[in-house]
């Protein structure tokens, strides 16, 4: 070291200035390796396709990091050419040498401000062809992907049929309008280079959030479970809370009830169809997820619960009641019928409003009730569970089926009364059709026990006293965010 010198030892400070470089190139390097990584990773799926997405802002991080190194680099440069302009014996040239000295400084700076700008847009067309190749092979894996799982689902029925295990009419009719389906899905994308994914029937990964507490001066406060039709009051506050800020594309209502010896029993409320399209949307309970169910396929909604289970701390051998309208009843019969399922959690009563469970095979342990208008052809989209064979199951002995009465037609209180129609009956009947299908209308019904005999026994079944309670308390719980991505 030069101990007359002072100031910075030049060259010192020109050691410092090749470490920063050298640094600044084995990151770009770096960078570059990892984004030929990324492309080549078999890795599949919507999380693939989130990272894939946000890997080009990352190394664009990298990018601005390097060059951040070479703007320090180009510091440590000119503090070092003014350091021997100072500190030499002979100005070497005096003013002139001066000026020259500042005018390579200038031209350094727009040479390298330049030469970064020109990387900076290199970088930036590089990272998004990657990311429109991360695209295209996310859209055509999920497409080949789909249409396959559901050729070898179609494929499995066709073996049951010869050997004797014939699936149901509506499983196989619903299986192959998803095999259409996926198969049409199918073309667009590879017809359109994997540009285009109009994601038909596709059932995506699913996902819970936090649970949210619910209050009692909330705009959709807790019921109190005391009877059949205040839980099913629960099922409609989970419909209404899947259209609010925190749980836009869905809700599972659990409500916790406290019993005598500390501890609880758990009313998982599960709402029904949401959404009727099949584009693979964030609301799982849509049009896929009913045909899929239908097929007899495990569905993200039905995952989407069992999150929600564990996201509200559920314990394995606390009882637990699956509540549900529509396909929430299938949904709940399907996990009463997965034995994984009732390995972890120990359901005892399920209760369907509304539902097509003709086809289920629930656990003959479990306690079902299952409530359904005459006139609502929801409950009948099973076709009472006709196989193949032509032959009926008939309903299990642990599964009690309550058909009631249609709602009243009348001109003083009936909603479903309108005025003519100029398509005369044809409106009417749809009009019916729905009204017959409607959460109030069964919420009603359910609370007529005096004619609806079997939902008071259903009631009074040991089973259930768990679950009922009219201690304010004693009775917490929790809206989950559910949902699919």
């Amino acid at each position: 070291m030069n101990t007359g010198l002072q100031g910075l030892d030049p060259q010192d400070c020109h050691e410092l200035v090749k470490l920063l470089k050298n640094s600044a190139h084995q990151l770009e390097q770096t960078s570059g390796q990892l984004s030929q990584t990324v492309a080549r990773t078999g890795w599949q799926g919507p999380d693939s396709q989130q990272f894939r997405a946000q890997w080009p802002g990352n190394r664009t991080r990298l990018h601005n990091t390097a060059r951040a190194l070479e703007d320090m680099a180009h510091v440590v440069l000119r503090n070092i050419a003014e350091q021997e302009r100072t500190s030499a014996v002979d100005d070497g040239g005096g003013f002139l040498g001066e000026l020259l000295d500042a005018g390579k400084d200038l031209w350094d700076d727009f040479t390298e401000g330049a030469g970064n700008v020109l990387d900076g847009v290199v970088d930036g067309i590089g990272d998004g062809f990657e990311w429109l190749g991360g695209v295209i092979k996310g859209n055509i894996e999920q497409a080949g992907g789909s249409f396959l799982s559901n050729l070898a689902h179609l494929g499995k029925m066709g073996v049951d049929v010869l050997s004797g295990n014939p699936p149901s009419v509506a499983g196989l009719l619903s299986q192959l309008v998803l095999t259409g389906g996926t198969g049409l899905n199918q073309l667009i994308v590879a017809s359109t280079g994997g540009l285009i994914n109009p994601h038909i029937f596709d059932d995506g990964t699913p996902y819970a959030g936090e649970p949210q507490a619910i209050t009692r001066g909330s705009d959709n406060p807790l019921q109190l479970p005391t009877s059949a039709s205040a839980i099913f009051g629960s099922v409609e506050d989970a419909y209404a809370m899947g259209h609010v800020p925190g749980t836009e594309n869905g809700d599972i209502r659990i409500v916790k009830v406290e019993q005598a010896d500390g501890t609880f029993a758990y009313i998982v409320n599960i709402p029904g169809t949401e959404q009727w399209v099949p584009n693979g949307s964030g609301q799982a309970r849509d049009l896929t997820s009913n045909i899929m169910l239908v097929a007899g396929q495990s569905t993200t909604a039905q995952r989407d619960i069992v999150l929600a289970m564990e996201r509200a701390g559920i314990p394995a051998d606390a009882p637990v009641m699956l509540a549900g309208h529509s396909q929430g009843g299938m949904l709940a019969v399907q996990l009463g019928s997965d034995q994984e399922f009732l390995s972890r959690y120990n359901v005892t009563n399920i209760m369907t409003v509304g539902s097509p469970i003709d086809m289920s095979n629930v656990d003959p342990r479990i306690s079902v009730l299952a409530a359904q208008h005459g006139g609502d052809l929801v409950p009948k989209l099973d076709l009472g569970g006709l196989d193949t064979n032509l032959t009926m199951p008939g309903a299990s002995s642990n599964v009690s089926v309550v058909t009631m009465d249609d709602p009243p037609r009348d001109t003083l209180g009936n909603i479903l009364h309108y005025a003519p129609s100029p398509l005369g009956n044809l409106v009417q009947d749809a009009r019916d059709v729905v009204g017959n299908h409607a959460t109030d209308s069964y919420r009603d019904d359910l609370a007529n026990t005096d004619k609806y005999p079997e939902i008071a026994q259903y009631e009074q079944g040991p089973s259930m006293r768990v679950f009922l309670s009219d201690d304010p308390s004693r009775v917490t719980g929790v809206d989950v965010p559910v949902g699919r991505k």
